[in-house]
């Protein structure tokens, strides 16, 4: 999986944010907030583009079953595949 380098994630008044740099703040209007998950998978493919990696920081910073934990971290990838800021 490939992120698209045109977004950074920051934290700003206890949100995450990801924000769009560059040409994507052309492209789109605003940030994405995500949930705290949500921002730990972007961290974790940030760091390691494979989703089993991904899934592992989940269940480390989680209190959560891993069967939920993919079928969030697959949510996440479809969305952000539609939205152009992954792509597989």
């Amino acid at each position: 999986m490939k992120l698209n380098e045109g977004f950074v994630l920051r934290e700003i008044a206890g949100e995450n944010l990801l924000i769009p740099v560059g040409g994507q703040a052309v492209k789109i209007n605003g940030v994405i907030a995500l949930s705290p998950v949500a921002a730990e998978i972007w961290k974790a493919l940030r760091e390691h583009p494979e989703t089993d990696y991904a899934l592992q920081k989940v269940l480390e910073l989680f209190d959560v079953d891993e069967d939920t934990a993919k079928k969030d971290i697959d949510e996440f990838i479809t969305q952000m595949e539609q939205t152009g800021i992954c792509e597989l």
